[in-house]
Formats: structure tokens, C-alpha cells, sequence
């Protein structure tokens, strides 16, 4: 098994400073295959966080554990401004 680079007081802490901006983040669906969404990252609870999903999906809002991160099965990150617009005017 390998080791973690990163602990997890470290990816609670990066996820409640992206509280509120707007992310892409990949789910991992099996067999190597991830589904890409965009949303906002919403709340930051003691074991999960929330993100509000963009696009019309059957499920709005996704909530995960901070494990899912530390383990591989999300993945996140942050939309640049510029990236927001051009989001925007598709």
C-alpha cells in the first residue's frame, strides 16, 4: 500500500478555503472511468463537504468525504475566472 503525501488535516483545511468557488471535480464511476461536473463547492462539514452541481443531472447536490479525496475516488479542482466566462457564454 502506498503512502499518502498528504494528511488529512491538510485536505479538510484547502477544502474550507475553496468554500464557495466555483470547481470542476471528477467521480470515479469504475474501471477507470471518472463522470466530470462543475459546481460550487458549498459547505464544509466536520467529515463531509457538499457541492452544488451546475449542469441539470438527476442529483443536484453531491456530498463527499474527505477520504474520497485522500483515496482517489474525487477529484477537484478550482475554475479560473477565465474558464467561468467562457462557461458562461456556451
Amino acid at each position: 500500500m502506498r503512502k499518502s503525501q498528504i494528511l488529512l488535516p491538510a485536505i479538510k483545511e484547502k477544502i474550507r478555503s475553496m468554500q464557495g468557488a466555483p470547481i470542476r471535480f471528477a467521480v470515479h464511476g469504475g474501471r477507470n472511468r471518472y463522470k466530470k461536473y462543475t459546481g460550487v463547492l458549498e459547505t464544509a462539514y466536520p467529515c463531509v463537504f457538499t457541492v452544488r452541481v451546475d449542469q441539470p443531472v438527476s442529483v443536484s447536490l453531491f456530498s463527499f468525504s474527505y477520504n474520497d479525496l485522500l483515496c482517489g475516488n474525487v477529484r477537484i479542482a478550482v475554475v479560473k475566472e477565465k474558464e467561468c466566462d467562457r462557461e458562461a457564454r456556451r
